[in-house]
């Protein structure tokens, strides 16, 4: 009887790991105020367009000039957050990164690494693409070669 309990209860967590590797991501996330005060709710984009998370340096903005070449060139095909680990800074410090680069998109303070954690971007700069419904599409890309490859795939 233990053994077929045991089971059963392998099966559950199974069950259960896999709904979760499944939830969609825009489900999980949700972004209140970015940095520069304006609101925004991320789980609302879905069924508009794919989404593009930006992770970047906290201090030196670093990811945030590749980001707007980025932006520039496939804003009108794709949303883009700009997300800074909060690696002992601040949100003004992020702020100020953002505001340095000139960045136009949300960008979002990660204060106790949550979205970090959960999408294993520890890299900087780091993209992850997600569909328009929130289905994360790439891991975390480590470059503007990489980030715009994947992108042409998704166009075809």
């Amino acid at each position: 009887m233990k053994t077929i309990s045991l089971i059963a209860t392998l099966v559950l967590l199974c069950l259960q790991f896999n709904v979760l590797a499944n939830d969609k991501i825009f489900e999980r996330i949700e972004f209140k105020q970015d940095v520069f005060g304006a609101t925004h709710h991320i789980a609302a984009s879905a069924g508009t367009k794919p989404v593009i998370l930006v992770f970047f340096e906290p201090y030196t903005g670093y990811g945030l000039a590749q980001a707007n070449t980025l932006y520039a060139d496939f804003n009108d095909d794709f949303t883009f957050y700009g997300i800074a680990p909060a690696m002992n800074s601040t949100a003004d410090i992020v702020a100020n990164a953002a505001q340095q680069h000139q960045v136009t998109f949300g960008v979002f303070f990660d204060e106790n690494n949550v979205i970090s954690r959960q999408l294993k971007a520890w890299q900087h700069p780091s993209f992850i693409v997600f569909d328009s419904e929130g289905k994360q599409l790439s891991g975390a890309l480590m470059s503007v070669n990489e980030i715009t490859q994947f992108i042409k795939t998704l166009r075809k």
